[in-house]
């Protein structure tokens, strides 16, 4: 488990990049940090990936994980940025999970978000693991 936010947002960038890597779709990374996306793939075109990880488990509900959809970010408070999950601009949503299960949800499955993306079994068909899921 990650002993911090930035070690768990790079334990999915690093989980992401080794899933596109293994099934030999090309990976390209952002030289800045301030972009709605985490990486860029070349399938059939060039797709921007926003990465996010939970180790959250959903209080109440066995085996739902709450995904943190937010971004807050800047050095000074006149500089914030603060954003929510249907504000982002990216085609896919890559999502790792503590217990190591990861998705590839295309960004036009997911309904309005507001803070939080609950994975349930709604998002299964999208699960990756060793099969391809949806010809990726």
């Amino acid at each position: 488990m990650a002993t911090n936010s930035r070690m768990q947002g790079g334990v999915g960038v690093g989980a992401a990049i080794a899933y596109f890597m293994k099934n030999e779709i090309p990976v390209f990374v952002p030289l800045v940090d301030y972009s709605d996306y985490d990486l860029v793939v070349d399938l059939a075109g060039l797709q921007k990936v926003q990465v996010r990880t939970s180790w959250c488990l959903k209080k109440g509900e066995s085996g739902k994980y709450a995904v943190n959809m937010k971004i807050s970010g800047g050095n000074a408070k006149a500089n914030k940025i603060h954003k929510s999950g249907t504000d982002m601009v990216y085609d896919y949503l890559f999502v790792y999970l503590s217990d190591g299960r990861s998705y590839l949800i295309p960004r036009a499955e997911i309904e309005h978000i507001r803070s939080q993306l609950i994975i349930s079994k709604k998002y299964d068909k999208f699960r990756i693991g060793t099969q391809a899921v949806n010809g990726v």
